[in-house]
């Protein structure tokens, strides 16, 4: 009883014996000595701390789940808004049978990271078909990349600017149309285009997806079977970056359906 009274403590995020004893009901001597009880319990039971940890990996992973469950049937639910919105930038197979979408964003580390390994995994997969969808959570630089990013794509140029805007450190506008200028873009379109409603309104759409998606961060990877009807979809929803074995796996397992 005095075992399972512990681990529920630290399960309710009391492990710290002085947070346990910080209550104004007990005196000062009262609280020396609950301090003193649980030390001397977790030392003589060091197995608690385990069983406390196993159980809260236990805890994390069904959450984990449930979530990965809500957002995998909220795509079945909006497939065309999540794989067949025509204004989202598309590489590799066009028509191919397996479709990865991406949700990233231009400042975000591990986002830069996958680029690679997306590039690879079109390089390897004939019938991968990749949809970008650039979601800028982190503040005004990174939505005017993202801008820019559906500017450039406006003139068939989403892949370079992209591939330039992942190693890039600067967003400011001028740093911007330097890039556009040095892609070879047609600089007043770019400009246009870059302050457009349109290209606004795309970047919106993608937030107000990623809300009803229950997504808040990036990079965010949603492999498919997206050519299949709904129902009989295979969909992965990983929140997070994955190196090139990971995504390789879920391709595979999307292809096999």
């Amino acid at each position: 009883m005095k075992k399972q009274f512990f681990l529920s403590l630290l399960l309710a995020g009391s492990i710290s014996a002085s947070a346990f004893a910080s209550s104004d009901t007990f005196s000062t001597e009262q609280k020396k000595q609950i301090e003193q009880l649980v030390h001397d319990y977790l030392v003589n039971n060091p197995n608690v701390l385990v069983e406390a940890s196993q159980a809260l990996q236990r805890k994390q992973q069904s959450e984990m789940e449930s979530l990965q469950k809500q957002a995998i049937d909220s795509i079945r639910n909006q497939v065309d808004s999540v794989f067949f919105n025509q204004q989202d930038p598309v590489l590799g197979n066009p028509k191919g049978t397996v479709t990865l979408v991406e949700f990233y964003d231009y400042q975000c580390g591990h986002c830069r990271e996958m680029t690679s390994t997306i590039t690879d995994a079109i390089k390897n997969n004939p019938q991968l078909r990749v949809v970008f969808k650039p979601f800028p959570i982190f503040g005004e630089a990174s939505e005017l990349a993202s801008k820019a990013v559906l500017a450039a794509a406006k003139q068939g140029k989403f892949a370079a600017m992209h591939q330039a805007l992942m190693k890039a450190t600067d967003f400011s506008q001028d740093n911007l149309l330097h890039t556009a200028k040095k892609l070879g873009l047609e600089l007043n379109k770019f400009k246009t285009d870059l302050a457009s409603q349109a290209v606004s309104q795309e970047i919106a759409a993608t937030v107000a997806l990623a809300k009803q998606l229950k997504i808040y961060f990036t990079p965010v990877l949603i492999a498919a079977n997206a050519n299949a009807k709904p129902k009989d979809m295979q969909i992965i929803f990983v929140p997070g970056q994955v190196n090139e074995k990971v995504l390789s796996q879920m391709l595979a397992e999307v292809k096999q359906g």
